[in-house]
């Protein structure tokens, strides 16, 4: 019998990631803020194990299998940090921790070191965009304060506040990802990269992109075009879409891709849109 190998398309799983991370982060930093009572925290454990937890690290483990080793990295770790989280309270309530003590001082440098990771993806997402660099930025600052407030109540409250604006960062960002995903375009401000030397935009796009109506060609041309981010790859197909769409029918294309360049971890999400862009024109 002939057997084919059918390549299965995934979507893009980071707002999934966002959102977990987000809605669980709301919910502990509830406590910290002292919105709710401080038993709720152990209604968290539940969301921190499945939520906050196991989906996090799904989805880092499906972004790595896309190539895409930023945002592999980011979900496993914090993915994993929530389990670790929900492990570390449940030996301390169990009374296995070795003493209150100890518990506190080991809390402590355990947020810093977290504080101290983040702290280092924030540095690499001051090359993405404006949503990604707020929300890593809050998160440091959140796990800096949480750290000092192991021993400080105010700057546990502090660190309650900064963790909240990073559960609204973060649920920002996804619902942003989530609208230009399904929209082909940027709705909300905030995800196109901060500093770009691609030059990838509707402005320059559409000067690369003319149609040719006596041959019924769309002829794109990207000549030395460099694209670095996701966001190249939505405008890319953003004015490609508006071109066909005002051809008003099926059209041919033509790409000149001399001088091309697309970072490697790109090209898998790239060729799935020229894909779907052939499925559709």
């Amino acid at each position: 019998a002939r057997q084919e190998m059918v390549q299965l398309e995934i979507g893009d799983p980071a707002p999934l990631g966002l959102l977990s991370f987000a809605m669980t982060t709301a919910c502990l930093m509830a406590v910290d803020m002292e919105w709710v009572e401080p038993e709720f925290k152990e209604l968290v454990w539940g969301y921190a194990i499945w939520y906050g937890g196991m989906a996090q690290v799904i989805v880092g483990v499906l972004e790595i299998l896309k190539g895409n080793s930023f945002a592999g990295t980011a979900f496993t770790t914090y993915g994993s940090f929530w389990l670790g989280w929900a492990a570390m309270w449940l030996q301390y309530k169990e009374g296995t921790f070795g003493g209150p003590h100890t518990f506190e001082n080991g809390e402590a440098f355990w947020f810093c070191a977290f504080g101290v990771v983040t702290f280092g993806f924030w540095i690499i997402t001051l090359r993405k965009n404006v949503c990604l660099a707020t929300t890593f930025g809050l998160l440091a600052l959140t796990f800096f304060l949480l750290a000092g407030g192991v021993f400080q109540k105010g700057f546990k409250k502090a660190g309650g506040y900064a963790g909240f604006l990073t559960a609204l960062a973060a649920t920002y960002t996804a619902f942003a990802e989530l609208l230009a995903l399904e929209w082909g375009s940027h709705v909300l401000p905030g995800l196109k990269p901060m500093r770009s030397k691609s030059l990838v935009n509707s402005e320059v796009l559409d000067k690369r992109i003319s149609y040719d109506q006596r041959h019924n060609t769309l002829v794109m041309d990207f000549k030395d075009l460099k694209v670095g981010s996701p966001e190249d790859i939505r405008a890319i197909q953003a004015a490609v879409r508006d071109k066909a769409t005002a051809a008003g029918q099926k059209v041919n294309a033509v790409v000149n891709y001399h001088g091309f360049n697309i970072t490697s971890d790109l090209v898998e999400d790239y060729e799935a849109m020229v894909k779907g862009l052939q499925r559709e024109y």
